[in-house]
């Protein structure tokens, strides 16, 4: 973890196409005394190395993105409003020996990021 004691992960389930993380974010956290105050927001940076850290899970090694092919971030996350997230992440191995990776997230059923990339 990058950020200590940012989130921590609860618990993970499976789904159709991958694992979900069931992530809870530190509202209490500083880095969102300056991002931003009175109006805390979680940082799309942040979601990107969150969800970079669970695809790390799945299959225990250290990954890096080389390429971000689609990333809509669809809403902002207020950590003391939503501090409660789910990460569906999928891991897909292509011929020439990438990852490609799909993910998505969701706060009360809400989608608020949407990924492509490959690792």
């Amino acid at each position: 973890m990058i950020l200590n004691d940012f989130y921590k992960i609860d618990h993970t389930t499976p789904s159709d196409s991958g694992m979900m993380f069931h992530v809870k974010l530190n509202p209490d956290h500083a880095i969102y005394k300056s991002h931003f105050p009175g109006q805390p927001v979680l940082p799309g940076v942040c979601m990107l190395q969150i969800i970079k850290e669970c695809a790390q899970r799945l299959i225990d090694k250290k990954l890096q993105y080389t390429q971000i092919l689609q990333c809509k971030f669809l809403r902002f996350v207020d950590p003391v409003q939503c501090s409660d997230i789910t990460l569906t992440v999928t891991l897909n191995e292509k011929d020439d020996g990438t990852l490609q990776l799909i993910a998505n997230g969701t706060c009360e059923g809400d989608y608020f990021i949407k990924v492509k990339a490959i690792l």
